[in-house]
């Protein structure tokens, strides 16, 4: 029982980080903590024995591949903690499946920016959306700035150039947690 409110509440933190990162582009510390930590939890609850050591394993190796990327600035910082988290969850038997989901569904997510952006530059298929405003305009190619810009300006063009990739790593996460309900 507890160990299954624990994939719930899982669940909860995944839909909770990628709304925040279509809004803001952020996936905040607390968050990427909860993940881990309601891993340890779990761990402690689960009516059937984990291996968590070879789970910490595969979380390390995500972390420094995630790093990697990081530092080649690939990958934002909380993309990365996000990942090393759900790592903890996939474990050995999951981790596979996990990258393949989260792999499938950065693709297919920057696919759909991109439509969104072209539409976005067309005032007849603007008129024909059903996004809202706000939720198109995050997602719009920002003409060039002219000038000093304000501070305000650099950070709608940081939102509308990236990617809001926790959207995939949480589709990846709903796929590890599909996995774990069927053992």
């Amino acid at each position: 029982m507890m160990a299954s409110l624990c994939i719930v509440c899982l669940a909860g933190l995944l839909v909770t980080g990628a709304l925040n990162d279509i809004d803001c582009r952020r996936l905040p510390n607390w968050l990427t903590s909860a993940v881990a930590g309601l891993y340890a939890l779990f761990v402690a609850v689960s009516p059937t024995p984990i291996d968590w050591m070879s789970a910490f394993v595969v979380a390390g190796l995500v972390f420094a591949v995630g790093f990697a990327c990081f530092a080649f600035q690939l990958m934002g910082g909380g993309d990365v903690k996000l990942m090393t988290g759900l790592a903890l969850w996939a474990g050995v038997e999951h981790i596979a499946l996990f990258l393949m989901v989260t792999t499938i569904a950065g693709g297919l997510l920057s696919l759909v920016i991109l439509m969104l952006r072209r539409w976005s530059r067309s005032p007849a298929l603007l008129t024909l959306t059903f996004l809202s405003g706000q939720f198109t305009r995050r997602f719009q190619r920002p003409a060039a700035l002219a000038g000093n810009p304000t501070s305000a300006d650099v950070t709608d063009v940081e939102i509308n150039e990236s990617l809001p990739y926790g959207v995939a790593i949480a589709a990846g996460g709903f796929a590890v947690i599909f996995a774990l309900l069927q053992l």
